[in-house]
């Protein structure tokens, strides 16, 4: 123990220093160690913030898209496509098929950004739409024209409470408001 003591006191000033000394190194290491860790977690998580931009970009771009799809569809405006002087019913229907099935084959990529619900309803829409112009020009008698055509869609799409393109672009509307 006096060995001890005595090995101390000749020694104690070079053994704290020494002491001192290799808890400075090991504490830069640590700490060394510590802003790489920190660093990498930083990439990480700005990496995955910035994909999660994107990702919310595209897919708000595709709802922008399919919002004018929608309205581009919605039987009201169709009305604005027929021509009142046409008297080939084959035409008029036709012209407003094409105009319909143009537009959503021109979109159709952008179902990968929506939800399954959007877009079997954007379909839906599609579909009823297609039928209700088809269910018109069948209830016109052959000497129709281009107004008769006009009137009889008004009259349809008047007595519904509201068209198909509308009903899709409410729950696209909501969708979008859900990711932002």
């Amino acid at each position: 123990m006096f060995r001890l003591l005595s090995f101390i006191s000749s020694y104690g000033s070079v053994v704290i220093l020494v002491t001192f000394f290799v808890s400075v190194i090991f504490l830069f290491i640590y700490r060394l160690k510590f802003k790489k860790k920190n660093e990498k977690e930083k990439k990480y998580f700005s990496k995955k913030t910035n994909v999660n931009e994107a990702n919310i970009n595209l897919k708000m771009q595709a709802f922008e898209r399919l919002t004018i799809l929608l309205e581009r569809t919605d039987p009201y405006r169709l009305l604005s496509l027929i021509d009142k002087s046409e008297t080939d019913l084959n035409k008029i229907e036709l012209t407003l098929l094409n105009s319909l099935v143009s537009e959503f084959e021109y979109n159709l990529s952008q179902q990968v950004y929506v939800s399954d619900n959007l877009w079997n309803l954007i379909i839906i829409s599609k579909n009823k739409s297609v039928a209700i112009i088809s269910s018109v020009k069948s209830s016109l008698s052959s000497k129709s024209n281009g107004v008769d055509f006009f009137n009889a869609m008004r009259l349809v799409l008047d007595n519904q409470e509201t068209t198909p393109s509308k009903i899709a672009l409410s729950y696209l509307k909501k969708e979008a408001r859900s990711i932002l």
